[in-house]
């Protein structure tokens, strides 16, 4: 059986409380129990002790007589037995017994009632103490007292005032716990539930739910920002998927639809199948095999454990190489094409794939630079990476466009104009082959600035 969040911190949050109350009610009467025994022992040891002096005071132990005004009074009063005797073990004096009696008809009884207790005659204690007067022993007295009654009324509805206060405080306490319990449960709940309306609508589809939940607890707010996240990335996902869907579909339906309608001509006699246009059909198949393999490619890179061909070379004779055979192609444009570098440098990687990576990237510049552009492509050799990084001064790329840039068939160019480009695929195979050796690719572009593609190796792969 489930239980909504709110009830289960409710329930929670009570139990917590109600034992916590019990077990305070539980230590409080005992403290207050404790202390009143100490303070009925106390008061018992004073009454005695003023009881002796007074005898002490009224007694004359050469005549053997003594005062009983004041000892009546006290024996009266307290409920008290006194027998005193003299040195000789003669009965000076001795209280009626009746005090006793009135005194267990009357507090003794009163207490029964209260705290639920039969009488018991066991209560019923009695002292002997030496009569010293000068430092001399003249006497015994025996005192004779029902220990229960060392206490007066007053006393006893002390104590029991403070039991009810504090059985008073405890449901305070529950009652107010309570409220706070529910308060408390709704602060936590509320937001939770929030969320979980939130997910429900992305779990059936809708993506243009905003939670932008503010919450004092920082872990609801961490949750709420993340549900946020997950929503931004899902929706350019989803808005990813469908271009993607699209534009595979241009791709393909555009060698295929020239493929098609000239191959209807020459069938139905509309156009002779001459050598340009035999050539022009076989520039299609070859475009449309190219994007086949360059999405096998992409599939093969992106299964993980790529097989590496690691080997020492020197990565500034490569992309000198490299410039040089590519140099005409940008001549023919009237683009500069400058190499920067500090210093030789030997690597320990994938030749090939580092080719790749850089034909992909200046493929890219060469397509968005305008004619008297510029392209740099600058090696550096910094502490803990290798970097390369080729720099043009183009057409750029909108912020828009800038966390797309490396998903496959995705262009800047909202016409697909295939004479700048090409498969839309490039980007996306260079990032996995410079993820596969260990480094990471990024992009910094203005739109109408030029773009600044910046590809860093670990030096754990690399030495001087």
């Amino acid at each position: 059986m489930q239980i909504k969040l709110v009830n289960k911190l409710i329930i929670s949050f009570l139990i917590v409380i109600l034992l916590s109350t019990i077990l305070g009610v539980i230590i409080s009467n005992n403290k207050i129990d404790k202390n009143f025994e100490d303070y009925l022992k106390d008061k018992q040891k004073k009454m005695i002790s003023m009881v002796i002096n007074v005898i002490k005071n009224n007694y004359d132990d050469e005549r053997k007589t003594i005062n009983t005004k004041d000892i009546e009074l006290h024996a009266k009063s307290e409920g008290l037995y006194i027998q005193v005797k003299s040195i000789d073990g003669e009965k000076v004096f001795e209280t009626s017994e009746d005090y006793l009696k009135k005194r267990e008809d009357d507090l003794f009884i009163r207490y029964s009632k209260k705290s639920g207790k039969k009488s018991n005659k066991n209560y019923y204690k009695e002292e002997n103490h030496d009569l010293i007067k000068n430092g001399k022993k003249i006497g015994n007295i025996i005192i004779g007292y029902y220990s229960i009654d060392n206490c007066d009324s007053r006393d006893l509805e002390m104590k029991y005032t403070l039991r009810y206060i504090l059985i008073e405080t405890a449901f305070g306490t529950l009652i107010i716990g309570t409220i706070i319990s529910i308060i408390l449960a709704k602060h936590f709940s509320v937001p939770l539930k929030k969320i979980a309306q939130t997910t429900d609508e992305i779990r059936k589809g809708n993506l243009k739910v905003n939670l932008d939940l503010r919450s004092s607890t920082y872990e609801i707010n961490q949750l709420s920002n993340s549900i946020d996240y997950l929503v931004k990335t899902l929706e350019s996902k989803d808005m990813l998927r469908k271009r993607l869907t699209s534009d595979m579909a241009h791709e393909i339906r555009t060698p295929l639809t020239t493929l098609q309608s000239t191959m209807e001509a020459f069938l139905y006699g509309v156009w002779e199948p001459t050598k340009e246009r035999i050539e022009s059909c076989h520039e299609e198949i070859r475009r449309l095999s190219k994007l086949v393999e360059g999405l096998k490619d992409i599939a093969k890179l992106e299964e993980a454990d790529m097989n590496l061909n690691i080997t020492r070379f020197n990565i500034t004779d490569e992309i000198r190489q490299l410039l040089e055979l590519l140099r005409p192609q940008y001549e023919n444009k009237n683009i500069n094409l400058i190499f920067e570098y500090n210093k030789e440098i030997a690597i320990n990687s994938d030749k090939d794939k580092i080719k790749q990576i850089l034909i992909n990237l200046l493929n890219n510049s060469y397509s968005y630079t305008n004619e008297g552009g510029k392209v740099e492509v600058i090696l550096e050799d910094l502490e803990k990476n290798i970097v390369i990084c080729v720099k043009d001064n183009g057409v750029g790329i909108s912020n828009d466009d800038l966390p797309f840039i490396f998903e496959r068939f995705y262009r800047t160019d909202g016409t697909r104009n295939r004479k700048t480009g090409g498969t839309g695929i490039g980007l996306t195979i260079s990032k996995a082959l410079v993820e596969a050796l260990g480094g990471n690719i990024k992009v910094e572009s203005k739109l109408g600035q030029g773009s600044k593609f910046i590809v860093s190796l670990p030096v754990k792969n690399c030495t001087d």
